[in-house]
C-alpha cells in the first residue's frame, strides 16, 4: 500500500507532468504484479497517451498490452499491439526479433480467424429476411454517420483518438487506428475527396500527380469520390453487394469450414489452448463441412476432451469414430493404439519413407499416385502436408515448371500453418519467379555440354542394354572425365545423358568421338546441349522449341 501511495503521489504532482509516460508505466507494472489487470491495461494506456518522446517506453507499453491480450487469448488483438511495438524498436535489435518471432507465430491465427469472422458474418447477412436486412445496415449507417462525425472533431466514439492503444482488453471492436475498418475507410474518402487519386510514387502532392490514369481529371476523381460515399449512407449499396448465387455462397461456406478446421488444429497444437479449439471444432461440426474435414476434427476432439477430463463426451465421439468410420486410420488407432502408433509398415512415417525412396529411383508417376492414396487415407494427419509437397515436387519432374507452380500454390494455401506450407510459399515467392524465364540461351557462350540419346519409357529393355554398352565404351578411352546418368523427361520419354563434354560440337558428334565399333551407340540418334539449356528444357519441357531453335 504504501509503494502505491508513493505512485499515486507521484502521478497528482503538477511538477512531475513531464515525466507522466514513465509514472503511468510503473503503477501500470505496479498493478500487473499484483494481479490487477484492469487497472494494469488503464495505465499502460496512459502511458501511451502522453504521447512519449522514448521510444523504448512506449515500445514496453505496447509489449505489455500485446502479452495481456495474449494470455487473455486475444490473439488478434495482441498481434495488432505487437506490430505497433516493432513500430517503436530498432530494426535487427534483440528485442526487435524476440517480438517478431512472437507476431509471426500468430500469423496464422490472425489469418484464418480473419477469414472466419467476414464468413461468418456474410453467411448470417443472407440468412436474413429482406425486412431484417434493410433493418440491419440502416443501424449500421447510423453507427458510421456518428462515428465519422466523431472523427471530424478528433474523437472516436468511445472519447478517444487513440484507439485500442487505449482500451481494456474486454472492450472488442476498438482497435488501433489501421485495424480499425471505419476510421480507415473514413481516412480512404477523405483524402480521395481532398487529393483525388494519387500514385504511391514521390512528390505526391505535385498538381502533375493529380490521377494514376490519364483518362480521369481532377473533377472526375472528386465527383467518383463523391458519389461513393454518399452511397455508403443508403441501404441500397450494401444490399446490391450481398452474394445471392448458391455456388458462391457455397464457396464462402467452404472457406469458413476450412478456417474453422485449422484455427481448432492451431489452438489445440500451438498454444495449448484447449477450450479454445474445442469451441472451433465443434462449431466446426454443425456447420455441414466437407466429409474430408468431419472425420479428422472428430479425432482432434477426442484428444482435446481427453486434455479437457471430459471422459463422457470422449467416449461419445470414439464410439461415433469406430461405428461409422470402422476401417478409418483413426478407428484403427482408437481400437489399437499401440500397433497403430507404432512404426510398422503401415505408419506415416513408414509410408512416407517408402514413397521417397521411389521418388530418389525417379519413380514420379508411382509416388504421385502413392501420395493420392495416402492423402486421402491419412486426411487430418500431420504428414498429409509432406506428402503433398512430395507430390508436388514429383508432378514438376514429370509436368514441368506449370504444374510446380500450381501445386507449390495449393500447398501454400491448404497448409498454411505447416512447415512444409511454410516453405511451399516462401518457394512461390522466391524459387518460381527465378524459373520463369524459358528462353534459351547461345550454346557460344556456354563451356558445359551433355549429349543426349532419347528413348520411349517402355523401351526398358533396350535402354538397359544400351546404358551398358555406352559405359563400357566410356570406360575403354583414356582422358575424358565423362559420366553417364538416366533422366526422366516425361511420363513417356527417357533420356540417357553423357555429362562433362566441353562443347557443342563434340557433344552433338559424341558417338563418333568414341572411335570403335558400336553399331548400337552409333546408330542411336543423339543430340548435343548446353547445360544451361538443358536445365530449361526440364524445366519447362519444352524440348520441341530447343531442337526448332537448333535447327
Amino acid at each position: 500500500m504504501a509503494l502505491e501511495e508513493f505512485l499515486e503521489s507521484l502521478e497528482t504532482n503538477r511538477e512531475n507532468r513531464p515525466y507522466l509516460d514513465i509514472i503511468h508505466h510503473q503503477i501500470a507494472n505496479y498493478h500487473l504484479q499484483n494481479k490487477s489487470d484492469s487497472l494494469a491495461i488503464v495505465y499502460y494506456n496512459k502511458s501511451l497517451r502522453t504521447n512519449s518522446d522514448d521510444d523504448q517506453l512506449t515500445a514496453l507499453n505496447y509489449q505489455s498490452l500485446g502479452d495481456l491480450n495474449f494470455d487473455f487469448s486475444e490473439y488478434s488483438l495482441a498481434g495488432s499491439y505487437y506490430d505497433s511495438t516493432l513500430l517503436n524498436l530498432k530494426e535487427n535489435s534483440k528485442s526487435f526479433r524476440a517480438i517478431k518471432r512472437k507476431r509471426d507465430n500468430l500469423e496464422d491465427v490472425i489469418y484464418f480467424e480473419s477469414i472466419a469472422q467476414v464468413n461468418d458474418s456474410i453467411l448470417q447477412i443472407t440468412a436474413l429476411s429482406d425486412a431484417d436486412k434493410e433493418a440491419y445496415f440502416q443501424s449500421y449507417i447510423e453507427t458510421l454517420k456518428s462515428e465519422e462525425d466523431a472523427l471530424k472533431k478528433g474523437t472516436t466514439s468511445t472519447g478517444s483518438s487513440f484507439g485500442a492503444s487505449q482500451n481494456p482488453i474486454p472492450k472488442k471492436g476498438k482497435t488501433f487506428y489501421f485495424y480499425n475498418p471505419t476510421t480507415v475507410a473514413f481516412g480512404k474518402n477523405e483524402f480521395a475527396r481532398i487529393w483525388g487519386d494519387r500514385a504511391l510514387e514521390a512528390n505526391w502532392r505535385w498538381s502533375s500527380k493529380t490521377s494514376q490514369s490519364d483518362s480521369n481529371t481532377p473533377s472526375e476523381i472528386v465527383e467518383t469520390s463523391q458519389e461513393t460515399d454518399q452511397s455508403r449512407y443508403k441501404v441500397e449499396y450494401y444490399l446490391s453487394q450481398i452474394p445471392t448465387d448458391q455456388i458462391v455462397l457455397d464457396s464462402i461456406a467452404k472457406e469458413r469450414n476450412f478456417a474453422y478446421y485449422q484455427l481448432g488444429l492451431i489452438y489445440k497444437d500451438k498454444f495449448n489452448d484447449y477450450k479454445r479449439a474445442q469451441n472451433k471444432l465443434e462449431q466446426l461440426l454443425k456447420q455441414n463441412p466437407e466429409d474430408r474435414l468431419v472425420l479428422p476434427a472428430k479425432y482432434n476432439l477426442y484428444k482435446i476432451y481427453s486434455q479437457l477430463d471430459l471422459s463422457r463426451l470422449q467416449a461419445q465421439i470414439k464410439g461415433d469414430i469406430i461405428e461409422n468410420y470402422p476401417d478409418s486410420r483413426y478407428a484403427e488407432i482408437l481400437l489399437n493404439p499401440e500397433s497403430a502408433l507404432s512404426n510398422n509398415e503401415n505408419s506415416p512415417e513408414t509410408l512416407y519413407n517408402k514413397l521417397y525412396t521411389q521418388f530418389e529411383k525417379g519413380e514420379y508417376q508411382q509416388v504421385i499416385d502413392g501420395c493420392d492414396l495416402q492423402i486421402t487415407r491419412l486426411d487430418g494427419d500431420e504428414i498429409v502436408p509432406k506428402l503433398e509437397l512430395l507430390k508436388v515436387t514429383s508432378k514438376a519432374r514429370l509436368f514441368g515448371f506449370e504444374a510446380y507452380k500450381e501445386g507449390l500454390n495449393f500447398v501454400a494455401l491448404n497448409y498454411p500453418s505447416s512447415i512444409e506450407g511454410k516453405k511451399a510459399a516462401k518457394m512461390y515467392e522466391t524459387v518460381i519467379p527465378a524459373l520463369e524465364n524459358q528462353a534459351f540461351v547461345q550454346d557460344s557462350t556456354q563451356t558445359k555440354f551433355k549429349a543426349i540419346f532419347k528413348f520411349e519409357a517402355s523401351e526398358t529393355e533396350g535402354l538397359k542394354i544400351f546404358k551398358e554398352s555406352l559405359s563400357a565404351a566410356i570406360e575403354e578411352l583414356e582422358g575424358f572425365n565423362w559420366s553417364i546418368s538416366k533422366d526422366r523427361y516425361d511420363t513417356n520419354t527417357i533420356f540417357v545423358v553423357v555429362h562433362g563434354l566441353k562443347s557443342v560440337q563434340s557433344a552433338s558428334q559424341f558417338a563418333e568421338i568414341l572411335k570403335r565399333e558400336n553399331d548400337l551407340i552409333i546408330s542411336r540418334p543423339s543430340f548435343g546441349i548446353s547445360s544451361k539449356n538443358y536445365q530449361t528444357v526440364q524445366i519447362h519441357k519444352n524440348l520441341e522449341s530447343y531442337i526448332t531453335t537448333i535447327k
